[in-house]
């Protein structure tokens, strides 16, 4: 075992407070106990673990995302640093550099930034219609949604924009429509994006959102997304599922893809499974930290349940090799993850209808 994406938390703190996040909103204050921001110290000391273990498996390309809390709270010049480290000390591994931010941070620098340290960025975004305030708020209580627009509308036409740029996730909410939330990505020209199921298990269900409202959102917003018919636009979950429908591999880790050759490493220089596993009240605490140990001896302890098998459930379920038994923190139950997906009805259900829409359709089905 060894691993290929690395997930560096480069801030433990937020200007947001988005009401459905699993770092701060779940349950789970371990970043309280965490340095802020990533000090200068310990990226030196990340750079070095990362570049050994790919000397030690010949690693040809390793993924690096920068994650957070907001990753650009670490600001431009510890970025820099950053990007630069990695790739002196990892060469001749090819790093693929890339970050999840909520854009609040944005501006022409950090364009400028991203472009001269090969870096693609995705914005996480959740639209609602005038009036409604989504889940995105501020410490002030205060929708972040109508400042990022403005925001993105500024930098949007920038050729370096364009380029570094990837794409959209958007957590389903119980505040939105799903009509116009397909509509309002494809007017707004951000034609590359995700639908994200809420984090939530049998043991943790979401507070605010129900599997039924879910349900319903996917169906219409898989019926919206076909009646526009454009092969340019993507919506991820509903692409990988067409695909897994008709006979491809998918890999997603939402649709049963193995988490076990990625980590998260912490501001503290700690290295951990994946950071979603922090809604499964009282798993066990696989760390190691980086300053005593190897990311070998990381991958040497792995948790028997990063390579557990589908639930019995699921074997004999017909759609199983399409959800691949769903995304393993979802299935958490009774400190187990033997059960179904705690969003099992919804994948059913939107399955059948993907199966039933190819049964119909004649025009080209986009590609992953």
């Amino acid at each position: 075992m060894s691993i290929n994406w690395f997930i560096i938390k480069v801030a433990n703190r937020c200007n947001l407070n988005c009401t459905y996040c699993y770092v701060f909103n779940r349950g789970d204050n371990s970043w309280n106990k965490k340095p802020p921001i990533l000090s200068a110290k310990n990226i030196e000391l990340i750079c070095l673990r990362i570049a050994e273990h790919c000397r030690q498996h010949n690693k040809q390309k390793i993924v690096i995302e920068l994650h957070g809390g907001e990753p650009l709270l670490i600001g431009k010049k510890s970025f820099e640093e950053l990007a630069l480290t990695l790739r002196k000390y990892c060469y001749p591994t090819q790093i693929e550099l890339c970050l999840q931010t909520n854009g609040l941070l944005l501006d022409s620098k950090w364009i400028e930034l991203f472009v001269k340290h090969q870096t693609t960025f995705s914005i996480s975004v959740d639209p609602t219609p005038t009036g409604i305030a989504s889940a995105r708020i501020d410490k002030k209580g205060n929708d972040s949604t109508p400042e990022l627009i403005k925001l993105i509308n500024s930098l949007a036409h920038t050729p370096e924009f364009k380029a570094t740029f990837t794409g959209a996730l958007c957590v389903i909410s119980n505040k939105t429509d799903p009509v116009f939330v397909v509509d309002w990505f494809y007017k707004n020209n951000m034609h590359n994006f995700d639908l994200l199921l809420p984090d939530a298990n049998y043991s943790n269900p979401d507070p605010d959102t129900s599997t039924d409202f879910v349900k319903s959102f996917l169906l219409k917003a898989y019926k919206r997304w076909i009646g526009i018919d454009d092969p340019k636009f993507r919506i991820r979950i509903f692409q990988h599922l067409i695909q897994k429908t008709l006979g491809a591999e998918s890999g997603l880790d939402a649709l049963g893809g193995k988490i076990n050759d990625m980590c998260v490493i912490e501001s503290d220089s700690t290295i951990h499974h994946h950071d979603v596993l922090k809604i499964c009240p009282n798993l066990s605490n696989h760390s190691l930290n980086l300053l005593t140990n190897s990311i070998d001896d990381f991958c040497n302890n792995a948790p028997d349940f990063l390579d557990i098998s589908l639930p019995e459930k699921c074997t004999t379920c017909r759609h199983r090799d399409i959800c691949g038994g769903g995304y393993l923190p979802h299935r958490f139950k009774n400190n187990s993850f033997d059960y179904p997906s705690y969003y099992c009805d919804v994948l059913y259900g939107l399955i059948d209808e993907i199966k039933d829409s190819l049964n119909h359709l004649e025009h080209h089905i986009p590609t992953i």
